[in-house]
């Protein structure tokens, strides 16, 4: 499992293909701003991705999921911590 990709768009990949790892089970995007997002669309075009999580893709995710047709599992409050208020 993947957690974020970072700002540079192929600076996560290129680490875990150097070090051997050629599929994630899951990529999970924590939100969609760059410094978080930034590198997953390159992960998902360099690995074997079975699927990616978050509450809102980027869009940029959201394009390179599609071209790689790797399902997007949409995220609700209830995977927040802490939970919610209210």
């Amino acid at each position: 499992m993947l957690v974020d990709g970072g700002a540079h768009p192929t600076a996560v990949v290129g680490w875990l293909r150097r070090n051997g790892i050629r599929h994630l089970d899951v990529v999970a995007q924590s939100h969609p701003d760059r410094d978080h997002a930034g590198g997953l669309p390159a992960v998902l075009q360099g690995l074997r991705v079975d699927r990616v999580w978050a509450h809102e893709p980027s869009p940029e995710l959201a394009a390179a999921a599609r071209a790689h047709r790797v399902p997007i599992i949409l995220a609700d409050s209830s995977w927040s911590w802490p939970p919610p208020i209210g």
